[in-house]
């Protein structure tokens, strides 16, 4: 059965060690914890441990982050998921929403994807550098089958779905009632 990579990455507006991304610093620990324990989660790139290299590829920057101390400043992320409810019921739910709510104290305003997904074969695990070519091809023709974004998602067979808000609502309170 297919599964859906997803990839993040944003610009912080102040390097990681800098007081003002400390509030979002403090919540990659439990954000991480929340993912993990989502109904839906398979597995993330635990990047920039060494170990991860030879699971998810060494870390390619994403063309649109190239012209900026990228190193520094976009903390990125890759993740498997059963499917797109799953990820979007811990996107805009518990501790990540809340981080989220707030992400404009710590990211610079968007002026490009933050996010893409794609759906990838059962027994596949993306890299990097296809996350970032993923990236790439959705800034450049906006959302198609192989690079696409909630509001224009598409199903393993490269249709155009709706996202089936009362599945989310079900995996977010399976998540809220295994955190409780």
């Amino acid at each position: 059965m297919p599964r859906l990579a997803f990839m993040t990455a944003a610009t912080l507006h102040k390097s990681y060690d800098h007081p003002r991304t400390q509030g979002f610093i403090e919540r990659t620990g439990p954000t991480f914890a929340a993912a993990e324990a989502s109904e839906g989660f398979i597995m993330r790139s635990l990047w920039p441990d060494p170990d991860d290299v030879r699971i998810w590829g060494e870390w390619v920057v994403p063309r649109m982050f190239q012209s900026i101390d990228y190193e520094n400043l976009v903390p990125p992320t890759l993740s498997l998921w059963q499917d797109i409810e799953s990820v979007f019921a811990f996107a805009y739910n518990g501790v990540h929403a809340e981080a989220f709510r707030k992400r404009r104290e710590w990211f610079a305003p968007l002026t490009m994807p933050g996010y893409v997904a794609w759906w990838v074969a059962d027994d596949h695990i993306p890299t990097w550098q296809e996350g970032s070519q993923r990236f790439d091809q959705l800034e450049a023709e906006g959302p198609a089958p192989a690079a696409f974004d909630f509001k224009h998602p598409y199903g393993p067979d490269g249709q155009p779905v709706r996202i089936d808000r009362e599945v989310v609502r079900r995996k977010a309170a399976i998540h809220k009632r295994k955190i409780s």
